[in-house]
């Protein structure tokens, strides 16, 4: 593909440049580079990437570029914002960016996909403004989404990638909410107790064999004696009834 460079304030846009990975920088992962390329396929834009003016070293942003290259050879022009610079040591400056960079929240990766016109996020920022103890959660405090997400039946991880369906029947994570916030405290709906209340609901409705329950508490809780296993369900229909 051709060269192209279009002026972009103190950055420039390229498409099909070659740069360099500078040895000694962090190991690439090629997971991380299939979910930006995925991203950049679904409209997404990125911070410029830092790069040495005179050897085309890339001092940060090598999983984007690669990413963008991947794009360029299969014939897709993306354009990729670049800040070139003179540096007098681009490995001690790559070690700089990587120690001082502030990574992404899944807040951030939300707005990001609503930007990008994705309406399964359009839809869940809707749904979750419509539950107060949610909302009441400080805008930047990822912990909502994560919730939501579980609720969902879905994970943090199909979230942050773009992967997360909206789904048509609401009524499973209605419920849960519902159940959630009869206890009027929003600390109810961090990630760790929805996930517990989710599986012991499951269990609870007979939704889920007791073997699996069980398999759960042990792995992200403790050992639950016969007793104890009673005691939740009990409280359980308690709070459903």
């Amino acid at each position: 593909m051709k060269e192209k460079v279009l002026i972009a304030r103190t950055c420039k846009l390229v498409i099909g440049m070659e740069l360099f990975i500078l040895e000694g920088n962090r190991e690439v992962r090629q997971d991380h580079v299939r979910s930006i390329k995925r991203a950049m396929l679904a409209g997404a834009h990125f911070p410029p990437l830092e790069v040495d003016s005179i050897e085309k070293y890339i001092i940060d942003g090598q999983h984007r570029y690669l990413a963008a290259k991947e794009l360029w050879d299969d014939g897709i022009e993306y354009p990729l914002l670049v800040h070139f610079y003179e540096s007098e040591n681009p490995l001690m400056d790559a070690i700089k960016f990587n120690n001082t960079q502030i990574t992404w929240n899944l807040c951030d990766f939300v707005d990001a996909h609503i930007a990008s016109e994705n309406e399964n996020y359009v839809k869940l920022k809707e749904w979750l403004t419509s539950k107060p103890l949610l909302k009441s959660l400080n805008p930047s405090n990822p912990y909502k989404y994560e919730s939501a997400v579980v609720m969902f039946g879905q994970t943090r991880k199909q979230l942050k990638e773009g992967l997360f369906v909206f789904p048509e029947d609401t009524k499973i994570a209605d419920a849960i909410y519902d159940e959630l916030a009869m206890f009027k405290d929003n600390r109810m709906f961090y990630k760790a107790f929805v996930k517990a209340w989710r599986d012991t609901r499951a269990y609870c409705l007979y939704d889920m064999p007791f073997t699996t329950y069980y398999k759960l508490w042990k792995e992200r809780f403790v050992y639950p004696d016969v007793e104890i296993i009673e005691e939740i369900e009990n409280a359980f229909k308690k709070v459903i009834m």
